[in-house]
């Protein structure tokens, strides 16, 4: 219709001013209605308005009878429905079911929706040019044949994609198996039409097609809670007490950031082996993506803790081998913890044949970075001497922890506790991979009733290295940090007389 003639037909003006109301109120209602950062999605209802502006200004300048004009009027009808589409589609969807109702459209169903919307704004097209979609329908029986045979699998995809969404056995951020294989594991991060991707623990991106889901058992992690059992196994000798070792991996997984508290960590006897007894320590963990960190921390925990009691992890070995081993192991570890404790000035006043008694009586026990040595206001009677590595010495006040020290070779804490029973004033960590010479209550006690007369010397020493200490608040003791050397003679001759 030219110009000249489409000024004089005010229907045609009316509708064409209409329908841009209508789309572009459409258009801004979807927008504003929208979440900032989703405003983006608005785009495909303004470009599709403008497309329709366009065709209807080219009609202008085509005669009536242009082969194209019909085209185009087919065209703007097309791109006005779809755009009003879009818009209500977006408003609906996005607007009120998301922002409203606080409910997430999966973006399967998002698609398909959307699809439809176009599927029916062009079948109506078609039915205002005079053709009838049915008949097309059926004088394309074959094509729709051809098509359907080779789309087999893509439809099988896209319905059990939407089984997927109506089951809901997973959604996203959720971490899933989905076949028998422990490495196939991965968080959910995207549904749609015809597949599912996974982000593995290695950061790699596992497309998975919906009918491959459908047919699997999937083990989902992440739901009806994030709770989840893991499972670490221990093999420990066969000469070690199995309730000694089982109370000692317990402790282990309990220690390690990440293990709840509840339920706790149980163990239990599993079967034996060639190597020795195998222990099933099963713990419990919320954070399914640190699965493996923690496992790594449980582990590493077991070593210095099995070690740390003497139990050497089994091995298959010639038994000539270990009693050289260790024969060779224990002179030279002996000449260590005397060469430490001859650093030591607390024991100054010891004779270099107490010193060694002392060194025969005592251990040296290994600590991985991190792990907790002993806890302030736990009960405790070890002696700590640093042999190599570094501790660190932190005191909580007022709720909040501070580190106040950090102690290295032959420095020392936790004598106020082998002397005189107090709490421990601090909480000591391994800094560092560390090895401490640990002196237990009875060998020091051994020991002084063999040079009972260095006791005074001792005490007089330890007053002075807490006057020292006192500003830095690293005594174990801080009501009793003025003590004078007598006093703290008798605090430590009643004490050692109570344990008796």
């Amino acid at each position: 219709m030219p110009f000249e003639d489409l000024v004089q037909d005010p229907s045609a003006i009316q509708t064409f001013v209409l329908g841009v109301i209508a789309a572009g109120a459409a258009w801004l209602v979807s927008r504003l209605t929208l979440p900032r950062e989703e405003r983006r999605l608005a785009r495909l209802g303004l470009l599709l308005l403008l497309l329709y502006v366009v065709c209807r200004v080219v009609i202008l300048a085509l005669p009536e009878t242009h082969a194209l004009a019909k085209t185009l009027r087919l065209s703007a009808l097309f791109f006005l429905l779809a755009s009003i589409g879009r818009s209500a589609f977006l408003i609906l969807v996005h607007g009120l079911v998301a922002r409203r109702l606080g409910y997430r459209v999966p973006r399967i169903l998002e698609d398909i929706t959307q699809a439809g919307v176009f599927i029916g704004v062009a079948l109506i097209a078609l039915r205002e040019a005079g053709v009838e979609p049915t008949s097309l329908l059926a004088t394309s029986a074959l094509l729709t044949a051809v098509i359907g045979l080779s789309l087999q699998e893509t439809l099988g995809n896209l319905f059990a994609g939407l089984a997927i969404q109506g089951e809901r056995p997973f959604e996203l951020n959720d971490w899933i198996q989905f076949d028998e294989q422990s490495r196939r594991v991965g968080r959910v991060v995207e549904i749609n039409w015809r597949a599912t991707k996974l982000e593995t623990s290695d950061r790699v991106i596992l497309t998975v097609p919906n009918g491959v889901l459908a047919r699997a058992p999937i083990m989902n992690f992440s739901r009806p809670t994030a709770l989840v059992r893991r499972s670490v196994y221990v093999d420990a000798p066969f000469d070690a007490p199995p309730g000694e070792v089982l109370a000692l991996l317990e402790e282990c997984a309990a220690r390690v950031d990440g293990v709840l508290e509840y339920p706790p960590p149980n163990a239990l006897v599993q079967e034996f082996t060639e190597r020795g007894v195998r222990y099933w320590l099963r713990y419990h963990i919320d954070q399914y993506e640190r699965r493996e960190d923690i496992a790594g921390e449980v582990y590493r925990n077991c070593w210095y803790a099995l070690n740390r009691a003497g139990y050497e992890l089994p091995a298959v070995r010639r038994r000539v081998q270990i009693e050289r081993r260790e024969r060779s192991n224990g002179s030279k570890d002996l000449a260590r913890r005397v060469e430490v404790l001859e650093q030591v000035d607390l024991l100054a006043p010891l004779s270099s044949g107490g010193r060694q008694r002392l060194a025969e009586l005592s251990r040296i026990e290994r600590f991985g970075r991190g792990e907790l040595i002993v806890r302030q206001g736990d009960e405790g009677t070890d002696w700590f001497i640093v042999v190599s590595g570094e501790v660190s010495v932190e005191v909580e006040r007022r709720a909040v922890t501070h580190t106040v020290a950090s102690l290295g070779r032959a420095e020392f804490f936790g004598e106020m506790g082998l002397m005189t029973g107090e709490l421990r004033a601090a909480t000591v960590r391994a800094a560092t991979e560390c090895e401490l010479l640990v002196v237990k209550r009875p060998a020091f006690q051994a020991v002084l009733g063999e040079e009972p007369e260095v006791l005074a010397q001792i005490s007089e020493v330890l007053v002075a290295r807490r006057a020292a200490l006192g500003a830095q608040e690293l005594t174990e003791s801080s009501t009793r940090s003025r003590d004078t050397a007598p006093v703290l003679l008798a605090r430590i001759r009643r004490f050692f007389a109570a344990q008796q």
